[in-house]
């Protein structure tokens, strides 16, 4: 009963923040990125990458409607997005080593052990993250980090230790 009830009070926020996406036009922003620290960026990464694998996995749960929350996240947040991932990608070394990193991220979200604990979580992640102001995901993912970390046994990823690229 109170899954059911979570459910229906996460699809009104989803609802509501559709809404709002849809109705307010967000102001231009001529924020960066640049100021953030790599383990910033990694963050908001990883938190990307785990609503992304959420939105693939999780679809049997129709009351946490992932796919559409992924897709109004991307939508709302692309242009710090589109920052974030040129920035990883020069930074970690070219996107080869950028794709074998973010592999191995796509990789441990996948593998989850504890699905219906993941699929939560996820669309908790997911309302935050909707929700979050124009070039503030940093905080966003911060905040959400340690949650979905745990999902995956606290494995640290999207490192940029030489040994996380091999």
């Amino acid at each position: 009963m109170r899954t059911i009830t979570a459910s229906l009070v996460l699809a009104g926020l989803l609802v509501s923040a559709q809404a709002y996406a849809k109705e307010t036009p967000r102001p231009k922003q001529t924020a960066t990125v640049s100021n953030a620290s790599l383990t910033e960026l990694e963050a908001i990464w990883n938190m990307r990458a785990a609503l992304n694998v959420a939105a693939l996995q999780c679809q049997h749960d129709p009351m946490l409607a992932l796919p559409a929350r992924y897709n109004t996240f991307i939508r709302l947040h692309e242009a710090e997005l589109k920052q974030v991932y040129d920035t990883l990608v020069r930074k970690r070394g070219g996107q080869a080593k950028f794709d074998r990193i973010n592999t191995q991220v796509y990789n441990k979200y996948a593998t989850v052990k504890e699905k219906d604990l993941f699929c939560t979580t996820a669309a908790d992640v997911s309302v935050i993250a909707m929700n979050a102001a124009p070039y503030g995901l940093s905080s966003v993912a911060s905040t959400v980090y340690r949650s979905l970390s745990r999902l995956i046994g606290g494995a640290e990823v999207a490192s940029v230790s030489p040994a996380a690229g091999h």
